[in-house]
């Protein structure tokens, strides 16, 4: 009998990334109130921009998971600043799942970083292009690409609370660029990070393809057609609303992404 874990952790880089890459599983499993469900988006997603928009895309991610949250009459909501290695990390917390916002700088698609914040990125923090790596909203600050690491390791165990890391999947994007091509910079570095912790191993694997699922990806039945639209629905009319800014005016690929199946592999 396959073993079926009950904590289902998403590493994502930006705040609408689980919605279209990981659809079906990540709004299965938030409906699914025996699985602990936690998203972790590593940066702030913030394309260079000030705080009003990078937070608009973090209030747009908490409507999304509140959104697959109304398949049930209520649900419970807290927001909190939790110590995890000695790093501030906001939290948010619906019911069985809770984001994780680490808020590290958006390192533009081809890594080179934003020149509103100092043009840092994950990608030139573990090629060691640069020697520090601080959250936008100066919370944290990272001197080495396996403090980082260790601070994703430390949340995996906190979320597990003492239950085997067999019981933990984490999903992540894949990193091989011949399955998963032309994808982001921040993408690819969130999955080396993921792959860096020290729980990587005796955890259950999944790496999700990310943009090309716009060509392999297959057809959603009807019923996770209506969560994954809707997800990504309420993304953009929150992040719209509060910012003015049109996700959709973006790139014509996000309507057809919201009608694709995610396409994964277990390692």
């Amino acid at each position: 009998m396959q073993h079926n874990p009950t904590i289902r952790c998403y590493f994502i880089a930006h705040a609408d990334d689980w919605q279209l890459f990981m659809a079906p599983e990540v709004s299965n499993d938030m409906m699914d109130k025996s699985c602990k469900v936690v998203i972790v988006h590593t940066t702030a997603g913030d394309a260079g921009k000030e705080e009003q928009y990078w937070k608009a895309r973090e209030q747009a991610a908490i409507d999304s998971m509140i959104f697959c949250m109304s398949a049930d009459e209520s649900y419970a909501y807290k927001e909190a600043y939790v110590q995890i290695n000695d790093k501030q990390l906001f939290t948010v917390t619906a019911n069985n799942c809770t984001c994780y916002f680490l808020r590290l700088p958006d390192g533009a698609y081809d890594g080179s970083g934003f020149t509103a914040y100092g043009q840092q990125s994950l990608e030139r923090f573990a090629s060691g292009d640069i020697q520090r790596l601080e959250s936008v909203d100066g919370t944290a600050a990272y001197n080495n690409w396996q403090e980082l690491a260790q601070t994703l390791d430390a949340i995996i165990r906190k979320e597990a609370d003492g239950l085997s890391l067999e019981d933990v999947l984490l999903c992540f994007p894949e990193e091989d660029v011949v399955m998963n091509p032309r994808d982001h910079n921040d993408h690819y570095n969130t999955a080396k990070l993921v792959r860096s912790t020290a729980a990587y191993q005796p955890c259950r694997k999944r790496a999700y393809v990310d943009y090309d699922i716009l060509y392999t990806g297959g057809i959603l039945n009807e019923e996770e057609l209506f969560w994954k639209i809707g997800m990504f629905t309420t993304y953009h009319q929150s992040l719209y609303k509060l910012y003015g800014h049109s996700t959709i005016a973006e790139d014509t690929s996000f309507i057809p992404w919201c009608f694709k199946r995610s396409v994964y592999r277990s390692l």
